[in-house]
């Protein structure tokens, strides 16, 4: 991770460099972004705003507006598209972007089923198997205890993640406080920090330090001002007396968590899958209507017929989304 802190060097020979080399640079650029199904600016639930991805616009992303060589870059690989629910035209890059189901959406996308005027938007790309998909957990998780059969919104949210090689599982979220320069740094959200919230895959060592190595910036770069403030100067031990910072503990306790030894959310990713595959089943009939995931028992996914109705899911990689909320630095 670069320090934040250091000089930047200029590199003034960009336009002397061969046209193709340029646009590769330009296309290396274009963020990779969590676009929601609908528009999380008119979402009901305020306490939960801050979990949420910043309000999808129709302006394309930063490189777009260098120059008009990036600008071409940008209007080949995105276009304007619009949210499901809301008709709320949205960037949609179809290379690089991937389409985000959460679990509030449910009070959205029923009414929509029987108006025949609804704006179908996004909906209509996530039929796209190409395009990749991250759904919440909480859409199939104890998704039974309803109806009979599931809801309908988890089962058509499966029906869509089984058209796909595979899926992301979002297990959790948490937000990270950080200035720009914070976030360019953290190397979490891309090269210009437009990509959020970030996802971090609990299998994957590489995120996870690069998430332990942000939590440490972060620290190490509000301890000192913590001690300014209080007029106090930096303390000789290596242990610092001040508590954590607060703004970002719930950062903190998710990398707390992660980096611990042994099995990692194990209670959320079992109880995810235990819930799928009960869902799945019964929508092809190999389950009776009444059946719960809790009467799913040790290795029946590995018995037929029920092994080859699963093999038709998707390989579920679960993540926790890190949301990024810039703030400005200290004495800005």
């Amino acid at each position: 991770m670069e320090d934040s802190t250091a000089p930047q060097q200029k590199f003034t020979c960009f336009k002397n460099l061969p046209p193709e080399l340029r646009l590769q640079i330009w296309e290396e650029c274009l963020p990779s972004r969590s676009v929601p199904m609908h528009d999380s600016t008119h979402r009901d639930v305020e306490a939960d705003l801050e979990h949420t991805a910043p309000p999808a616009g129709p302006l394309p992303p930063l490189i777009g507006r260098v120059c008009r060589e990036s600008r071409d870059v940008a209007l080949k690989h995105g276009s304007v598209q619009k949210t499901a629910f809301w008709d709320t035209p949205v960037w949609f890059n179809r290379k690089t972007d991937h389409i985000y189901i959460g679990a509030d959406e449910e009070e959205r996308w029923m009414p929509s089923r029987n108006e025949e005027s609804a704006n179908e938007g996004m909906e209509l790309l996530v039929h796209d198997r190409n395009i990749p998909l991250s759904i919440d957990r909480g859409i199939v998780f104890v998704s039974d205890q309803g109806y009979p059969n599931g809801y309908e919104f988890a089962r058509w949210t499966l029906e869509r993640a089984a058209e796909r090689m595979e899926c992301n599982v979002v297990l959790s979220h948490v937000t990270m406080h950080a200035t720009h320069e914070q976030a360019v740094a953290s190397g979490l959200f891309g090269h210009f920090a437009e990509e959020t919230p970030a996802y971090i895959d609990i299998e994957d060592d590489s995120k996870i330090q690069t998430l332990v190595a942000a939590c440490s910036m972060l620290w190490d770069q509000e301890l000192p001002a913590r001690y300014s403030e209080l007029g106090l100067g930096l303390p000789r031990f290596s242990t610092p007396p001040l508590p954590r910072p607060q703004t970002n503990a719930e950062l903190l306790w998710l990398k707390d968590n992660l980096v611990k030894a042994g099995p990692r959310f194990d209670l959320h990713t079992s109880s995810f899958q235990v819930c799928a595959w009960t869902l799945w089943l019964k929508m092809h009939g190999e389950l009776p209507p009444d059946f719960r995931p809790g009467y799913f028992a040790d290795g029946m996914e590995e018995q037929e017929p029920y092994r080859a109705v699963l093999s038709r899911l998707p390989k579920f990689n679960f993540v926790v989304a890190v949301h990024l909320k810039k703030t400005q630095a200290r004495g800005a």
